[in-house]
C-alpha cells in the first residue's frame, strides 16, 4: 500500500502546485524529444493564456514569445500585446499589434489593440490606421467609437494649440 501511495501523493502534490505544473509542461514542450513546431506553439500559447487569466502577465508574455518563435500566428501576437499591456508597456504592445495586423489585416482584435495602445501613447497615426480598418471590419464596434472620439478630441486640441 505504501509503494502505491508515494507516487499517488507525488502526483497530487504536482497537480496542486501550479508553478511546478506549468514549469513541467514547459519542459515537456521544450523536449527532448523536440516536439513539432505546431505542438510547441499551441502548448506555449495555452500556458500563456492560462497565465494571463491568472494575472501572471510576465509568464504569459514569455510563453507567447516562445509560441510565436515556434510557429508565428497573428492571434499569438495579439495575446502577446495584451500581456505587454498588462505589464504597462504600451509601446511594446503596439509593436505586437502592428505585427499581428500585418500578418492578418482582417484580424479585428489586432486593430482594437492597436487603437488601445495608440491612445495610451498618443500615437495619432496608429489611431487613424486602426479607425480606418475597424470601420471596414466592425463598423458597430465600441472600440471604433472610442477611437473616433479620441481622434476628434485630439483634433480639437490641435486646433486650440495652433490658435495660440
Amino acid at each position: 500500500a505504501c509503494v502505491a501511495l508515494v507516487p499517488a501523493l507525488q502526483w497530487v502534490a504536482l497537480q496542486s502546485d501550479s508553478v511546478r505544473t506549468w514549469a513541467r509542461a514547459e519542459s515537456v514542450l521544450l523536449g527532448p524529444p523536440l516536439r513539432p513546431a505546431s505542438e510547441r506553439a499551441y502548448g506555449f500559447g495555452t500556458i500563456g493564456t492560462v497565465s494571463m487569466g491568472r494575472g501572471n502577465a510576465e509568464l504569459a508574455r514569455r510563453m507567447f514569445e516562445r509560441s510565436a518563435e515556434a510557429a508565428p500566428n497573428p492571434s499569438t501576437f495579439v495575446r502577446w500585446g495584451m500581456a505587454e499591456t498588462m505589464l504597462g508597456r504600451p509601446a511594446a504592445a503596439l509593436q505586437h499589434y502592428r505585427h499581428a495586423a500585418m500578418l492578418d489585416p482582417d484580424l479585428s482584435a489586432a486593430w482594437r489593440g492597436m487603437a488601445a495602445a495608440g491612445s495610451a501613447l498618443g500615437d495619432r497615426a496608429a489611431m487613424t490606421l486602426a479607425v480606418e480598418h475597424l470601420t471596414r471590419l466592425t463598423p458597430a464596434d465600441a472600440t471604433l467609437h472610442e477611437a473616433r472620439a479620441w481622434l476628434a478630441a485630439d483634433d480639437s486640441l490641435r486646433r486650440l494649440g495652433s490658435r495660440r
